[in-house]
């Protein structure tokens, strides 16, 4: 690596820091958010010294192969296809600023789309995908055979992810405020200052999927303030510790503190122990996301309705549903398509209700430009 001259480091520091700025004001990006491009475009700066004025495609498609070597080996690939992504934008955008207008960057961004085997990696569907509603629903009978005020919170965290999908780091920020029992409403907003994706507001109506466990979350409000939780106090709030000489343990086995989770780990963790108590595999809080989406598809009776649960759930795109939230198991795919194909009948037959769902629903697509 040359090093660089004074001149051109100040000038490529002012345009990741106009970038920086873009994203927070312009886009509505969370500074968290905001973190992770500059990590990538920081990434970059290892290996281009140069003015980004004089990025070539030959350099791009270098940098490409340089994320692969031994010394990025550390990068999965889902991560070197995030990180791609968000350097394309970035160049893309520097394109369209003055002093760079003349510049290839425009073209030369096309140049970091990510590899196709990467984007397979990236998009692979195996069978352990995400837990189905009865592995769900054993993980939340483990939880409740701890009869404490810990294993209360650890019900409520797992009917939470199941019924409306909620991002880890807006459920550990997650205050009693900001959800409604009554309603069956879960808040997701800067008011209540709730961490979300983008920044989003997201009021989620919870779906009851499950009877019992839908009743028990709604209840669950109740018993933080039947023992002196208010409003702005954690939904869930992170375990109490006291200090013993040289250990740190539970105070006692029911205590609940008033501080909020500091670590979307703290939520893993308590997955993975509630999960080798229920005698299933551990499955990431994201898949539970991934199966409150595929229970919710299943409800769609109109085209209108796959926009409303993905709006309802975070998503302004029907797309993001459609090709991340959607895809079935392979064991499930099997199954399933040799039902269709088993189905009696002529494949003339169409049923009419049905052809007439899927035009409203192509017109649909249509109109929201997808």
């Amino acid at each position: 690596m040359i090093q660089q001259d004074k001149a051109v480091i100040a000038k490529n520091a002012k345009a990741q820091k106009d970038y920086s700025e873009y994203l927070e004001e312009a886009k509505g990006f969370s500074e968290k958010t905001v973190r992770v491009f500059e990590r990538a475009i920081t990434i970059f700066n290892q290996f281009f010294t140069d003015d980004y004025k004089k990025l070539s495609k030959e350099d791009a498609i270098l940098f490409k192969e340089w994320l692969k070597t031994d010394y990025m080996n550390d990068l999965q690939p889902q991560t070197r296809v995030m990180m791609l992504r968000q350097l394309s934008s970035f160049f893309e955008f520097l394109s369209r600023e003055p002093g760079y207008r003349r510049s290839n960057l425009g073209r030369v961004s096309t140049y970091l789309e990510p590899d196709k085997a990467d984007k397979k990696i990236r998009n692979h569907v195996d069978s352990t995908m995400y837990p189905d509603l009865e592995e769900a629903q054993k993980v939340f009978d483990a939880a409740a055979k701890d009869d404490t005020l810990i294993g209360r919170r650890d019900q409520a965290i797992v009917a939470m992810m199941v019924f409306g999908a909620v991002r880890i780091d807006a459920l550990i920020s997650l205050p009693i405020a900001a959800f409604d029992p009554k309603k069956g409403i879960v808040y997701q907003i800067n008011k209540y200052g709730v961490r979300t994706k983008f920044d989003k507001q997201i009021p989620t109506v919870l779906m009851k999927f499950d009877s019992a466990m839908y009743d028990y979350l709604m209840g669950y409000p109740a018993i933080l303030k039947n023992i002196g939780f208010k409003k702005e106090d954690p939904l869930f709030p992170s375990v109490q510790m006291v200090k013993s000489g040289d250990d740190l343990y539970f105070s006692t086995p029911t205590d609940l503190s008033r501080d909020f989770i500091a670590s979307q780990e703290t939520i893993r963790n308590v997955l993975r122990k509630r999960s080798e108590e229920a005698g299933i595999d551990y499955y990431s809080p994201h898949k539970y996301r991934h199966l409150a989406f595929l229970l919710a598809w299943r409800l769609c009776d109109k085209p209108e309705d796959i926009k409303v649960i993905s709006q309802n759930f975070g998503h302004e795109k029907i797309s993001t549903m459609l090709t991340e939230y959607s895809n079935f198991a392979p064991d499930i795919l099997i199954k399933k398509a040799s039902d269709i194909n088993n189905r009696q009948g002529s494949v003339g037959a169409v049923d009419e209700k049905l052809y007439m769902q899927f035009q409203q629903f192509q017109k649909f697509m249509e109109m929201k430009g997808e």
